[in-house]
C-alpha cells in the first residue's frame, strides 16, 4: 500500500516519481541532473519507490527485485550509477 506522500508523488508526477518510472524503464541516463560531467546514482530511495510502484500494479513488473538473476542483471547493467546502499539493498535478502 502506497503512503499518502507515495500517492501525491504519482498524481503530481513529481521528481521523485519520475526517477522511479526512469529507473523501472531501464532509462536512467536521461535523469535531470544539474552536473552534466556527474551522472545522477540510483539511491535506495529510488528503489524502494519503484518497488512500491511495482506492488501497487501503477507499472509494470519490469525490475523483479525478488529473483537473483533479475537483480544481478539489474546491478552488472548499473554498476557505475548505483550506489554502495542500493547494491546492498538489492543483495541483503540473497545473502
Amino acid at each position: 500500500m502506497l503512503s499518502a506522500a507515495d500517492c501525491r508523488s504519482v498524481i503530481q508526477h513529481d521528481a521523485r516519481y519520475q526517477r522511479a518510472r526512469k529507473l523501472l524503464a531501464d532509462d536512467w541516463q536521461s535523469v535531470d541532473t544539474s552536473n552534466p560531467l556527474m551522472s545522477e546514482l540510483i539511491t535506495v530511495q529510488d528503489l524502494q519507490f519503484a518497488q512500491a510502484l511495482q506492488r501497487a500494479q501503477l507499472v509494470p513488473l519490469t525490475l523483479d527485485l525478488a529473483d537473483y538473476g533479475s537483480v544481478m542483471a539489474f546491478l552488472n547493467h548499473h554498476q557505475r550509477t548505483i550506489t554502495t546502499a542500493s547494491q546492498q539493498w538489492l543483495t541483503q535478502k540473497f545473502k
